[in-house]
């Protein structure tokens, strides 16, 4: 069995962003989501809230890693197990209230006005599911599926936030950034599956 360089797999990556032809309302989406998180004081907790499937998990990872390496003190990460049901309601009354800004992954974007009224306009929606509904202008949602168009980016949760780790621009961290790729490959390939 050949060994694969984790060179290789960034260039295999690559290639397949390419043709994915990120739009420019992508980006700007991206750059959006990235922004908003990066603005959020370092010294307020952060809570995380993700689905319990591989994709949920890898991208609660990659954020996690991600706002460490950006110097956010108090970041903990919350997997929905679906004891309580699928998506953020279910686990809300389960999550004790706290002043602290609130990411949620790989759920959400049919939840938005709900996860605005329990954890503010601030809060952040990163998910690649089919909205049910026209966005609810609560809280700022990162999905292409929401952008309106015919072919958007075709990513998982975990490569959403493979790609806001990326636009982040931390210092280079040759173990950090291979295990983050490795997370996005992981969760991609499973979540495909």
């Amino acid at each position: 069995m050949k060994a694969v360089k984790i060179s290789e797999i960034q260039e295999k990556v690559r290639q397949i962003e390419d043709v994915t032809a990120e739009s420019g309302a992508f980006v700007s989406a991206l750059d959006a989501a990235a922004e908003r998180i990066s603005a959020m004081d370092r010294k307020r907790p952060v809570r995380v809230l993700t689905d319990y499937d591989a994709d949920g998990i890898t991208s609660g990872y990659i954020m996690q890693k991600a706002l460490d390496a950006l110097g956010f003190e108090d970041v903990k990460v919350t997997c929905n197990d679906r004891a309580y049901g699928y998506g953020v309601m279910g686990l809300m009354d389960h999550v004790p209230r706290e002043d602290a800004s609130y990411i949620v992954l790989d759920m959400g974007t049919n939840e938005q006005k709900e996860i605005g009224g329990r954890f503010g306009r601030d809060a952040v929606i990163i998910d690649h599911h089919i909205p049910a509904a026209p966005p609810a202008d609560v809280p700022h949602v990162f999905n292409p599926q929401t952008l309106g168009e015919e072919s958007p980016a075709q990513y998982c949760t975990a490569g959403l936030a493979y790609r806001l780790y990326e636009s982040f621009g931390l210092e280079p961290d040759p173990v950090r950034d291979n295990t983050v790729l490795a997370m996005a490959a992981i969760g991609t390939c499973a979540d495909v599956v």
